[in-house]
């Protein structure tokens, strides 16, 4: 499996490197239509757009783009992604993306970058100090945030940097990031787990061993503030 996904109407969709996508019914997996054109491919990332079309990165050449009759469109790379480096042969990561309005947030190493299935694949830019191994992470009343391994960042809902969190002491370390409840957000950090109310105060939460947050896939937040990672 590359990535799994369950769906707005409830379906559990699994990529599959090689094979191509699977959708999960009651008496077992069920190949997509397009699965022979998706043959060999590494595939990464999945993401349902705000139309409900399934997107992932197939190579470090092209996106894909599956509807909803299974039809599968391919998207250059070079076409989405005119800014970048030459010697910058990786694709766009859609498995720390995520849709936003009518369009699909992802991250590369240009920083925030968004589609608009609708219209011209061609890609536009969030302003971003980033960086790689970035991820975008839904926020409220339409705004966003996204994460990177030194910094974090909230947008509001027309895409502009509303805030800016640069952990002391932890450039590279942080392993995760999510808002907090209460305001801020919640720091996943190469030792330990910490809360940030605002820009300029750190809050230490509890000591974690390294070991322990290295390998963080998700960070939680329940409904009484406790934080939960895997």
């Amino acid at each position: 499996f590359r990535s799994l996904l369950e769906t707005r109407d409830g379906a559990l969709v699994a990529l599959i490197k090689h094979h191509g996508l699977y959708r999960l019914r009651d008496d077992g997996w069920e190949g997509f239509a397009c699965n022979p054109k998706l043959e060999g491919l590494e595939g990464g990332g999945l993401l349902e757009d705000p139309e409900g079309a399934l997107w992932f990165a197939a190579d470090s050449e092209r996106l894909a783009r599956v509807d909803h009759q299974e039809s599968l469109t391919f998207w250059p790379v070079a076409q989405i992604l005119p800014l970048r480096s030459p010697e910058d042969s990786r694709p766009p990561s859609l498995s720390g993306g995520i849709a936003w309005q009518d369009r699909i947030l992802f991250t590369s190493s240009l920083g925030v970058g968004a589609l608009n299935p609708r219209s011209s694949p061609e890609a536009y830019w969030f302003p971003s100090i980033l960086g790689d191994g970035a991820r975008v992470i839904p926020g409220i009343q339409g705004a966003f945030w996204a994460s990177s391994l030194s910094n974090v960042v909230r947008y509001d809902r027309a895409g502009a940097v509303v805030e800016y969190y640069s952990p002391r002491g932890y450039s590279n370390t942080l392993r995760y990031a999510i808002p907090r409840q209460h305001g801020g957000v919640w720091v996943v950090g190469g030792n330990g787990l910490f809360a940030m109310p605002d820009p300029s105060r750190m809050v230490h939460y509890t000591k974690v061993p390294s070991a322990a947050t290295e390998g963080v896939a998700q960070a939680l937040e329940d409904r009484e503030g406790n934080l939960w990672i895997a």
